[in-house]
C-alpha cells in the first residue's frame, strides 16, 4: 500500500507539474488552435517496397574449429550485443584439406534496407565473434540491399584464434558524384573494419586478408546515397577505390504517435534512431549501446495527447527507429509480446505522414520502479540530473531524469525489468557518470546503488546528500587587488577545452559556453583529436583517424564551434592525438624506421589539413599546431627517456610543408605550440607561424612550495624573462602564454600558481594574451584536475580578464 500511494504521489506531482506548464502553441510547424490540429496534412499509405533475396557467403580461417557459425544481423538502436538476430549458416566443404571453408545463408529483406552484420561462431562455452587482424572485435559490416544480390566476405580471425597469414589494404577517396568534390565524414567499412573519411574524402583501411570485400560508403546523416561495391585484396599490397556518392535530396516527415494511456503525462518522449541526427553516435558506448538519450530529438505533446515529431529526412534512406522514455534499450517501447520493437522506414520521394502507436514500455510484466529523488538545494539550477542503470553487463549511458522543482526529480523504469542477475543504479550531473556523482556512489566502476525486486510496481526514494566535487558556493580565497593594465581587443582572453571528449558533452555545454562568456574571455581553444589504431606500435604503421565516441565527428566540432560563437567567441582549433598507450611508453615501443616515419608524416599531414579544412569552414580564427604529443618527430628529436627518436634526417622540410599545406587550406593565425622547456631551443621552423603558443604547466610541487603572493610571481616573472623574452626577441612573434595548473594538494594551490603568473603576466606588455588550459566543459567540477570551470581560480580569471578587457579592477 505505501508503494502505491508513494507512487500515486509522484504521479500527482506530475500532474501538478503539467498544469503549471506553458504548453507550446506550435508543433512542428503545425498550429494548434481550439484543440484542433490544423495544416497537418491526410495520413496517406506509403509505397509498397518489394522484398529482395540476399545471399551471404564467408571464407573462415582455416584453424576455424569444426562448429556451427551464424550470421548476426544487428540493431544499432537498441544496441549492437542487445538485440541481435542469429541466423546458421550452411557450411561447404574445404575443396582441399588445409583451405579456407566457405559458409553462406539467404536472407529475405526490404527493398532499400541498409543491413548491419558479423559473424559468430557457436563454441560449447557460448558465440564468440569474429575479430580483425589487429585483434579488435568487428563492430559490423554493411551491405546495402538494391535488389537480389550476393555478398563475399572473409573473417581475419576469432576471439579464440589468431590471424595468420599476410594483409592487404585499401586506399581510396570518396567523393560527390556529380561534383567530384571531397566528402568528409563518410562511414567506409570493408572486411569488418570501419574508418570515418577526412576532409579530403581519403580514407585507409589496413591488415585485410587476401579476397573479396565488401566495400561500402555510407553517410551518417543520410544525406549521400550508400555506395558499395566488391574490393578485391592481395597480400601486400594496396587496393584502391573511388567512391561516388550520389547526393539525397530530404523530404518532411511528419510522425505522429499514440502512446500508452499510462504514461505519464509531459515526460519527455524520444525518438532514437539509426542516423547522427537520431541520437546515433556510431561509437560503442558503455554497456553495449550507441545512441544517447540526450542527442535524441524530442516529441511534442499534441492536444488530444498523442505526440508528433516533424523530420527532414533523405530520400532513399533506411530509417530505423523506435520511441522511448530512456534511450534506444532502457525505457523503449515493445511489441505486445514483451520483445523490442524497431520500425522502419525506407523515405520515399514526397513528404509523409506516420501515425503510429506505442503498444507498451513493458517488456513482459507490468512491473516497473519509480524513482523519487531529492537532491541537495545546492544543484546547480541551469543543469540536470541523470540516472545511469548497471545490470549484468555494465554501466549504460546516462539518461537524463524528469524535474519536478528545485531539489525533486523523478523517473519510472517500466522496461527491460527480465533480464538476468541484478540491477543496480546511480545518479550524476550533466549526464557526466564518473565524474560528478552522488556522493555515495564514486568513479567509473563505483558499485551503485542495488535494487531489490519487490514484484508488481514499487517506488525507490533516493536522498542525494552530496553531490561529489561540487563547486563551492562562494569563494573562500581573497582576490589581491592589482593595478591591471589594461589590453587591446588583439590581446588574449582564453580557455583551452582539454583534449578528451565524449558525445555527451553537446548538450550541456552551453551553459559551460555561457560561463566563459560572461568571464569576459574573448578566445576558446579547441582541441579536437583522432586516435591512433590499437595495433602494437612497434609491428604496425601509425594510422590515426577520427574514432567514434572518443574524437568530434565533423559535425560535433561545428555544434561546439557554433555554440562558441553564439557567445561572442573567437575560436582557435588545437589538434591532438589519443595514444592506445601512454604517450612515452607509445613512443618507445614504437618501431621509428623510416617506413613508420614515412607513414606517421603522411598521417599528420592528413590530420592537420582535416582540421585546417573545417578551420576555413567554421569561421575559426587560428589554428594551434605541435605540443608534446609531436616532440619525438622534431628535428633531432628525443624521447622521454633523453634517448633519440631517430626522427628523419629531413623532419624540419617535412614540418616546413606541412605548414605550408596548412596554409593553402586555412586564411587565419597560424600558430605553433611550443612547451616551456623546450623554448630554449626551438624548432628552426617558427619562421613559418604568426605567434607562439607557449605551455608553461604549473606541478603540485610549485603549488606547495614556500613561495607566496609577491615572491612566486617573481619567480615566475624570472622565468618568463629569463625564457619567454628571449624566444620572443629571437623569433620575433607574439607569445600567448598557455598555463595549466592542479589543483593539487588542493583548489588553494592552483589559486595561489594562478593569481602569482597572472600578475607576472600583467607586468609584461611584451606577452600578448594569456590561455587557461585543461577546461573540462560539461560540467563545473571542485575536483583536483587542471580545469578551472568550478574552481575558486575562475573568480581569479573573470577578475584578470575583465581588468584586461578594459573593465577595470
Amino acid at each position: 500500500m505505501t508503494n502505491r500511494l508513494n507512487k500515486m504521489l509522484v504521479y500527482l506531482v506530475l500532474l501538478g507539474w503539467l498544469a503549471g506548464c506553458n504548453m507550446p502553441t506550435r508543433l512542428g510547424g503545425a498550429a494548434v488552435e481550439g484543440g484542433e490540429i490544423a495544416d497537418l496534412p491526410i495520413a496517406q499509405p506509403l509505397p509498397a517496397l518489394n522484398m529482395t533475396v540476399i545471399n551471404f557467403q564467408v571464407d573462415v580461417p582455416t584453424d576455424t574449429p569444426e562448429e556451427e557459425v551464424f550470421l548476426s544481423v544487428l540493431d544499432e538502436v537498441t544496441g549492437l550485443a542487445l538485440n541481435p538476430a542469429y541466423f546458421s549458416m550452411q557450411g561447404v566443404p574445404a575443396p582441399t584439406p588445409g583451405m579456407k571453408r566457405t559458409f553462406s545463408v539467404s536472407l529475405p529483406v526490404t527493398m532499400g534496407t541498409v543491413i548491419k552484420y558479423r559473424y559468430e561462431r557457436q563454441t560449447s562455452a557460448g558465440r564468440v565473434s569474429e575479430h580483425l587482424s589487429d585483434g579488435q572485435q568487428v563492430r559490423y559490416r554493411m551491405y546495402a540491399a538494391s535488389g537480389p544480390g550476393t555478398v563475399k566476405d572473409v573473417v581475419s580471425r576469432w576471439t579464440d584464434t589468431l590471424y595468420q597469414g599476410p594483409s592487404g589494404r585499401i586506399t581510396g577517396k570518396a567523393v560527390d558524384a556529380a561534383t567530384g568534390d571531397p566528402l568528409p565524414n563518410i562511414l567506409v567499412t570493408a572486411g569488418g573494419s570501419q574508418v570515418i573519411t577526412s576532409a579530403d574524402g581519403s580514407f585507409r583501411i589496413e591488415g585485410l586478408p587476401e579476397g573479396v570485400h565488401n566495400l561500402v560508403a555510407y553517410s551518417i546523416d543520410g544525406a549521400y546515397q550508400p555506395f558499395q561495391q566488391g574490393a578485391l585484396v592481395a597480400p601486400e599490397s594496396a587496393t584502391e577505390a573511388r567512391l561516388q556518392l550520389e547526393s539525397a535530396q530530404f523530404v518532411k516527415g511528419i510522425f505522429v504517435v499514440k502512446v500508452p494511456t499510462n504514461t505519464p503525462p509531459i515526460v519527455p518522449i524520444r525518438m532514437a534512431g539509426n542516423l547522427h541526427q537520431l541520437g546515433n553516435t556510431f561509437a560503442n558506448l558503455t554497456g553495449g549501446v550507441s545512441s544517447l538519450s540526450s542527442t535524441m530529438p524530442l516529441l511534442t505533446r499534441l492536444p488530444d495527447d498523442r505526440y508528433m515529431l516533424t523530420l527532414s529526412l533523405p530520400v532513399g534512406a533506411d530509417i530505423r527507429y523506435k520511441y522511448t522514455l530512456g534511450d534506444g534499450f532502457w525505457n523503449a517501447e515493445h511489441n505486445s509480446d514483451g520483445n523490442f520493437k524497431l520500425r522502419q522506414v525506407v523515405v520515399p520521394g514526397r513528404d509523409f505522414l506516420l501515425e503510429e502507436e506505442v503498444v507498451s514500455w513493458f517488456s513482459g510484466s507490468t512491473d516497473s520502479i519509480t524513482f523519487d529523488i531529492t537532491v541537495p538545494a545546492e544543484t546547480p539550477a541551469n543543469e540536470v540530473v541523470s540516472i545511469q542503470l548497471n545490470p549484468l553487463f555494465g554501466w549504460t549511458e546516462p539518461i537524463p531524469i524528469w524535474k519536478l522543482d528545485a531539489t525533486r526529480w523523478a523517473y519510472v523504469l517500466y522496461s527491460p525489468l527480465n533480464l538476468p542477475g541484478n540491477l543496480s543504479y546511480r545518479f550524476c550531473r550533466n549526464n557526466q557518470c564518473g565524474t560528478a556523482d552522488d556522493i555515495l556512489t564514486p568513479g567509473q566502476y563505483g558499485q551503485g546503488r542495488p535494487v531489490e525486486f519487490t514484484g508488481g510496481p514499487q517506488t525507490i526514494n533516493v536522498q542525494i546528500t552530496e553531490w561529489l566535487n561540487l563547486p563551492w558556493s562562494t569563494n573562500p580565497y581573497p582576490i589581491f587587488e592589482s593595478l591591471i593594465a589594461p589590453r587591446n581587443d588583439e590581446y588574449w582572453r582564453g580557455f583551452e577545452h582539454q583534449a578528451a571528449f565524449h558525445p555527451s558533452w553537446i548538450s550541456v555545454m552551453p551553459a559551460s559556453m555561457e560561463k566563459i562568456g560572461l568571464s569576459r574571455a574573448n578566445w576558446l581553444v579547441l582541441s579536437p583529436t583522432w586516435t591512433f589504431n590499437q595495433g602494437n606500435p612497434g609491428s604496425s604503421y601509425p594510422l590515426l583517424d577520427a574514432l567514434p565516441g572518443q574524437d568530434m565527428l565533423e559535425p560535433e566540432l561545428s555544434a561546439v564551434i557554433s555554440q562558441a560563437h553564439q557567445q561572442n567567441l573567437n575560436t582557435a582549433l588545437f589538434p591532438g592525438a589519443n595514444f592506445p598507450l601512454l604517450l612515452d611508453e607509445w613512443w618507445a615501443a614504437a618501431a621509428r624506421d623510416e617506413s613508420w616515419w614515412s607513414v606517421w608524416f603522411e598521417q599528420l599531414s592528413r590530420f592537420m589539413l582535416n582540421q585546417a579544412v573545417i578551420a576555413a569552414q567554421e569561421n575559426v580564427s587560428a589554428l594551434i599546431i605541435g605540443g608534446d604529443w609531436v616532440k619525438p618527430s622534431m628535428p633531432e628529436g628525443t624521447l622521454a627517456d633523453g634517448s633519440a627518436s631517430n626522427s628523419p634526417a629531413n623532419a624540419e622540410s617535412l614540418w616546413t610543408n606541412i605548414l605550408a599545406q596548412v596554409r593553402q587550406q586555412f586564411p587565419g593565425k597560424v600558430l605553433w605550440a611550443l612547451p616551456f622547456s623546450d623554448a630554449a631551443k626551438p624548432p628552426a621552423f617558427l619562421d613559418s607561424v604568426d605567434g607562439i603558443y607557449l605551455m608553461y604547466a604549473s606541478t603540485p610541487e610549485i603549488n606547495q612550495a614556500g613561495l607566496e603572493g609577491a615572491d612566486l610571481s617573481a619567480e615566475f616573472g624570472q622565468q618568463l624573462d629569463n625564457t619567454a623574452l628571449t624566444l620572443q626577441i629571437l623569433e620575433n612573434k607574439p607569445i600567448i602564454l598557455a598555463f595549466s595548473s592542479p589543483a593539487e594538494p588542493d583548489p588553494q594551490g592552483q589559486y595561489k600558481s594562478y593569481q602569482a603568473m597572472l600578475a607576472a603576466v600583467n607586468a609584461r606588455d611584451w606577452i600578448t594574451g594569456f590561455s587557461s588550459r585543461g577546461f573540462y566543459p560539461p560540467v563545473p567540477l571542485n575536483d583536483t584536475t587542471e580545469s578551472a570551470f568550478g574552481k575558486p581560480v575562475m573568480d581569479l580569471l573573470n577578475y584578470w580578464y575583465n581588468g584586461w578587457s578594459g573593465g577595470g579592477s
